[in-house]
């Protein structure tokens, strides 16, 4: 789902440590990307099920954590949702690696 303008104005408002204390409180792991695809914010449940600390995955963009073989249709994914004008994305399944190496389904 695509943020409103007032969404990401009160997100704004909430300031850096605002914005990571309310991902922190979501059980749900999540992380958050820049358009063009540079990981922002990773919350501390999305950071502890791939096993590493936020911080480092800050700066980093987000196919370096899909498996190899599925970073090119992440990428046409990505774009294609950048795109069009959906309000909310096809479902996407891809693997996550994780700090040690496993490989993870992610929806």
């Amino acid at each position: 789902m695509t943020p409103s303008s007032a969404s990401l104005g009160a997100l704004t408002a909430l300031g850096s440590g605002g914005i990571d204390a309310l991902l922190d409180a979501v059980p749900d792991p999540m992380i958050v990307t820049a358009t063009d695809g540079t990981i922002v914010r990773v919350s501390k449940s999305a950071a502890d099920l791939l096993g590493f600390d936020a911080g480092h995955l800050v700066g980093h963009i987000l196919a370096d954590v899909i498996e190899e073989s599925l970073r090119d249709g992440y990428d046409d994914h990505r774009s294609a949702f950048l795109a069009s004008s959906a309000v909310t994305g096809p479902e996407l399944e891809t693997h996550f690696v994780t700090a040690t190496n496993s490989v993870i389904p992610i929806d």
